[in-house]
């Protein structure tokens, strides 16, 4: 009779994550007391509780199946004087029988890895985007509130989603710039006038900013577009941004008063119109830019009773077409 003998996982020097005490169950809770950033750590704890049940399995099948048709140790020394060629034929299929199980098995349980991981990745990837829509929407809702300061916040919400949904980024900072395209009435004294606007028009200009100089926020959109055609002005502050790629246009745009500084801008790829502007009123400085590579182009704007500055601009192989505005000597 072949000897029935018992596998112990933890003297055969198995790793502890094979072991019987650490399981799926134990997995996911490591994983969650861990304090996990990101969802790939998760998927990849999530799958090592999958592969550690599965390895179990498999060990599981070789003790209870395979283990069990070896032969005694004695009979197996025995096996050329006692028993017959037929009955070593017949351990010989067993034992094959039993490692072709255990192959079985393994692919199994590999085809198994791989479709867990795949499944929970993309159950994490369904609710992170069900996530960000939900963050966009309620940041959409804030910005059309009526008091300025929970614009404020929605403004904020929808740059640090743009930060964090790269594949969407384009459509939030698309949503700020459409909301300096909105009609607004600069002078305090009109009936038309809405408080707190001009904080709020000031800080999307600023926060753009910071997104378009090195060192100030951790994710640059100088690569993206900015759409500020039509928009009215009457402050605001782009110093030291880049524009290196992407569209900028401040065509049709509306300088009406105040100050609007593109101090030490770098146009170096981008693709930049001023056309149709008008200055009429503001006092804009364009003082130490650089226009090193791209196109910008201020044909078709009109210099009115503001003022536009150009002092100590660099003009290296940017294509530059100034229409009316006189260009720097």
């Amino acid at each position: 009779m072949p000897a029935i003998v018992r596998h112990q996982h933890r003297g055969a020097g198995l790793p502890t994550a094979l072991d019987a005490d650490i399981g799926p169950r134990a997995a996911f809770r490591l994983c969650w007391t861990g304090k996990l950033q990101a969802p790939a750590q998760l998927i990849d704890c999530v799958s090592t509780g999958v592969q550690a049940a599965i390895v179990h399995s498999v060990f599981f099948s070789f003790d209870t199946v395979t283990v069990i048709l070896l032969p005694d140790v004695h009979a197996v020394a025995s096996l050329g004087s006692d028993h017959s060629s037929a009955d070593l034929s017949s351990q010989v299929v067993a034992i094959a029988g039993a490692v072709a199980l255990v192959l079985a098995a393994l692919i199994a349980g590999s085809s198994a890895i791989w479709t867990s991981r795949y499944t929970i990745r993309k159950t994490f990837e369904h609710q992170r985007v069900q996530e960000f829509n939900e963050r966009f929407s309620t940041a959409a809702d804030k910005l059309g509130h009526q008091r300025a300061a929970t614009r404020l916040a929605g403004l904020y919400a929808l740059a640090g989603l743009a930060d964090d949904w790269a594949a969407h980024r384009q459509t939030c900072i698309d949503v700020l710039c459409s909301y300096l395209r909105i009609p607004y009435e600069p002078d305090p004294t009109s009936r038309n006038y809405r408080r707190g606007e001009r904080e709020v028009r000031r800080t999307i200009i600023r926060v753009i900013r910071d997104h378009l100089r090195p060192g100030f926020s951790a994710v640059s959109w100088t690569q993206d577009n900015f759409s500020f055609e039509g928009a009215i002005f009457d402050c605001g502050d782009l110093t030291g941004a880049q524009f290196t790629g992407g569209h900028v246009s401040f065509h049709g745009a509306y300088f009406v008063s105040g100050v609007f500084n593109f101090n030490n801008v770098r146009f170096d790829g981008a693709r930049v119109w001023f056309t149709g502007a008008r200055f009429d009123g503001a006092y804009v400085h364009f003082d130490g830019a650089q226009f090193l590579s791209g196109e910008v182009t201020f044909e078709g704007a009109e210099l009115g009773a503001g003022k536009v500055s150009f002092d100590n601009v660099r003009i290296a192989d940017s294509v530059v077409k100034w229409g009316s505005i006189s260009p720097p000597t």
